[in-house]
């Protein structure tokens, strides 16, 4: 049984406008992997499709076969038709990779990384950034919080629960076997 309502009208009460950003975004409780929204297309049938492709079809009209839309604003929750664009898979990648989002977070100069080894290490392997340590992106650490478990001042059991990581991370850390790159404080 379809449902009574029309999309637009339950689209237009599933997501709130950000001033300051103009994005807006997604409040349904459909929400998706990596953050982004889905809405219920078909009742009987229970097809749900990304919210973003929903506002695309609404304000712009049809997607075409294997057209992906993607965001300018980088927001996966934003489902503003001017925030959004339409291209290929290698499209969407180029983006990616033209915003710097391709998995590496940038590295910083800090304490132990001086500007001469901050460009070396942007340099390594043809020219990808080092993904060791804070610039990876899945790395839940970082220099604070390394030379924090250095420091022993808590056991590696509490460091692993207040940094949202396992005992082994912590106790490789504390070892000097991850993390070789910084030293150790001295006692």
């Amino acid at each position: 049984m379809p449902n009574a309502r029309p999309l637009a009208e339950r689209f237009a009460e599933k997501y709130e406008r950000v001033p300051f950003s103009g994005c807006w975004l997604w409040t349904g409780s459909g929400m998706a992997k990596g953050g982004y929204g889905k809405i219920t297309v078909e009742r009987g049938d229970q097809i749900g499709t990304g919210a973003h492709r929903v506002s695309w079809m609404l304000h712009r009209g049809d997607i075409p076969k294997g057209v992906w839309v993607l965001h300018r604003c980088d927001v996966p929750a934003c489902v503003n038709p001017d925030h959004l664009f339409l291209g290929t898979a290698k499209d969407n990648v180029a983006d990616c990779i033209a915003k710097g989002r391709q998995g590496v977070k940038p590295l910083k100069v800090g304490p132990f990384l001086s500007k001469a080894e901050l460009k070396r290490r942007r340099y390594v392997r043809k020219g990808r950034p080092d993904q060791k340590g804070e610039a990876n992106w899945h790395s839940k650490l970082d220099l604070e919080k390394v030379v924090d478990i250095r420091t022993h001042r808590l056991t590696k059991a509490a460091f692993a629960r207040l940094y949202g990581v396992s005992f082994k991370t912590v106790k490789n850390v504390w070892d000097g076997v991850s993390w070789v790159n910084v030293a150790k404080p001295l006692a």
